[in-house]
């Protein structure tokens, strides 16, 4: 699932900087076992990807691992 649907419109990336955020959603979301149908999961991860973009963070497989590993130590 694109993160397109979770940007607010004053939010500004590059192409490729949602083209990696969507990679990394998509892949935390395999990773933690989630379906489409949870959405409020799928939302907190898209959010969290967010925050890390806006920091400056924009490389996919950076924004996998961190996420995945924050949300594996919630458990």
């Amino acid at each position: 699932m694109p993160i397109r649907s979770y940007l607010h419109h004053n939010a500004a990336f590059e192409p490729a900087a949602v083209s990696a955020m969507s990679q990394a959603l998509d892949e935390d979301c395999k990773a933690l076992g989630l379906t489409p149908t949870q959405k409020y999961e799928r939302e907190q991860i898209a959010m969290r990807i967010i925050d890390l973009a806006s920091t400056g963070v924009t490389d996919g497989d950076v924004l996998r691992n961190r996420v995945l590993f924050e949300a594996r130590t919630k458990e």
